[in-house]
């Protein structure tokens, strides 16, 4: 019995504009296996330069400091000034080797930042520790979806498949984080990563050669729908491919490409039931904060910025204070049934109103499950009466807040499709309160 993993970082997908990438093979060469191998040399034998001098330093943290105590660069700030992960930090570290701007340049950005091109995640330097750097850690700790191991363990009816074909599966928390339990049961693992960033920054070959697992899990490196893999049919398919507002960044497609090629007859794919969610808030301090503000700047009417700003879908941790209705699932997904064209759609939405206020926004989120032939079903929760996550909420600003009352219902329609000049980005449409706004998530 054979499963397949499909790898992501964080809920972060997979870069579609491949002519952008980095290089990849999936060439049986000695060669690049033993390169791969070199990679994974602890960080106290490697030396990465600084963004703007040339001194030398063996880990990002001392860089950092270095930057921040004799350029005036703290790059905690520029994260939090600009709000990046993942992706963003690695734009942000290629586009000053590239360019070499000066420090004050830097410090002076403002939205839109100017590393937000493709090309910026293909490296600068070979093993840039900088790269390696985890830029959450510069964030406060958040919940991981540790329903995926849960997933698969407490439901015997799946587990038992798997275990019966492995008995030489060892513990493999460090190999993969949070994932023991999935791997005590599982023969053969496929690991797919997307960008050269992203396979160096795991150094997971290594971790797998710590834990004594080089004849359990195999990894190929590439995009799924590239690699050729040793067998013609899996059994099972996991994936962390969530983004934003779940579909954020289209690596689900790369899922569905994997389980319409690959899955077998009666095979699992996992999570398999995602749903959306909207809930309306009400939060007059942040609409003022983003909104309202701008009618009064220092004496100036700046109103017209509002049309930059609103259109923007904000990333953010709701207090679930400011909720005031129950929640309303517009997208309900089975990873078994649905196909790549169900994932743009238009739905109809009724929000119950649980307190007289005024609605300042809607947010969206999303939960997944593990449900077929799963005894104890598993849930994992983005939702803002949850554990927070790293995903957090999508919030879409109303332009114009309007007066609700507790146990009317609150009826809109919302369009969700992909950006065509970034596919990885989405474009959702929100009626609501007979208007109609368009925003934008990228």
């Amino acid at each position: 019995m054979c499963s397949l993993a499909l790898g992501a970082d964080g809920g972060r997908g997979a870069v579609e504009e491949e002519e952008d990438l980095p290089g990849l093979s999936d060439s049986g060469d000695e060669a690049s296996w033993e390169d791969a191998e070199d990679a994974d040399l602890p960080h106290d034998k490697q030396q990465t330069p600084c963004l703007f001098c040339d001194r030398l330093f063996t880990s990002a943290e001392e860089t950092f400091s270095h930057c921040k105590s004799e350029h005036q660069f703290n790059i905690d700030n520029m994260v939090h000034k600009h709000g990046l992960e993942f992706y963003g930090y690695i734009k942000l570290i290629n586009f000053i080797r590239l360019k070499n701007p000066p420090v004050e340049y830097m410090n002076s950005i403002y939205n839109p930042v100017p590393w937000e091109k493709e090309e910026y995640l293909k490296p600068v330097l070979e093993d840039d520790l900088l790269l390696q750097f985890d830029v959450e850690d510069l964030y406060e700790p958040v919940s991981v979806p540790f329903s995926y191991p849960s997933g698969l363990s407490e439901n015997t009816s799946v587990v038992e498949k798997l275990k019966h074909m492995e008995a030489r599966a060892l513990s493999a928390e460090a190999a993969l984080a949070g994932a023991r339990e999935d791997l005590q049961r599982m023969k053969t693992k496929y690991e797919q990563k997307v960008t050269e960033i992203l396979y160096t920054k795991i150094h997971i070959s290594s971790k797998i050669r710590l834990n004594k697992l080089e004849d359990t899990i195999m990894l190929i490196k590439g995009k799924i729908e590239e690699v050729r893999l040793p067998v013609e049919k899996v059994d099972v398919i996991i994936s962390e491919w969530m983004g934003y507002f779940l579909l954020f960044e289209s690596m689900l497609d790369s899922v569905l490409y994997a389980k319409n090629k690959y899955l077998a007859k009666g095979g699992s794919v996992y999570p398999d039931i995602c749903t959306i969610s909207l809930v309306a808030v009400s939060d007059m301090n942040k609409h003022a904060d983003r909104i309202t503000f701008w009618d009064d700047v220092y004496g100036f009417n700046m109103s017209c910025m509002k049309k930059a700003v609103i259109p923007e879908a904000v990333v953010e941790v709701l207090d679930p204070k400011t909720l005031i209705s129950d929640p309303c699932s517009i997208k309900h997904i089975d990873c078994h049934t649905t196909c790549v064209s169900d994932l743009e759609f238009s739905s109809d939405f009724t929000l119950k109103i649980t307190k007289t206020s005024l609605c300042t926004a809607l947010a969206g989120y999303f939960d997944i499950y593990f449900e077929k032939n799963c005894h104890n079903k598993v849930v994992f929760s983005t939702g803002p009466q949850s554990t927070k996550t790293h995903w957090k909420q999508t919030v879409f600003l109303l332009e114009k807040p309007f007066s609700v009352k507790a146990g009317e219902a609150l009826k809109g329609k919302i369009t969700v499709h992909k950006n065509k000049k970034d596919p990885r980005s989405l474009i959702v449409t929100l009626t609501l309160d007979n208007s109609t706004q368009t925003y934008g998530l990228q």
